[in-house]
């Protein structure tokens, strides 16, 4: 959860850096399943990234230990006062880009 307060602050103060090696969506994938946050070129709103929660195990309000799944998260800024960010499936022109780029928060 730390994490995740980290990249708000950078992202409030503007910090989103993208690297300058741009990849394909399998290579992206990649690199958002190892912890890294991903954003494409082409997206005209500065800030816009993508970041992994992975699988997990969580006790229900039924009292019961469930299962899960891994999945990606959007996060648009400039949504509202505080930024936006909801769960994330990429679209058939995501998945074949090749501008995708990691975010690197400078820290």
């Amino acid at each position: 959860m730390q994490a995740l307060a980290e990249q708000a602050k950078h992202r409030e103060e503007g910090m989103l850096h993208p690297t300058v090696d741009s990849m394909d969506y399998s290579e992206a994938l990649r690199a958002l399943k190892s912890g890294c946050c991903i954003t494409r070129a082409s997206w005209l709103e500065p800030g816009k990234y993508v970041y992994w929660v992975p699988p997990s195990s969580k006790r229900t309000p039924d009292g019961e230990v469930r299962d899960f799944v891994g999945y990606a998260v959007f996060v648009r800024p400039h949504k509202g006062e505080r930024g936006g960010a909801e769960p994330w499936l990429p679209s058939f022109d995501a998945l074949n880009a090749d501008d995708w780029e990691i975010v690197d928060f400078g820290t």
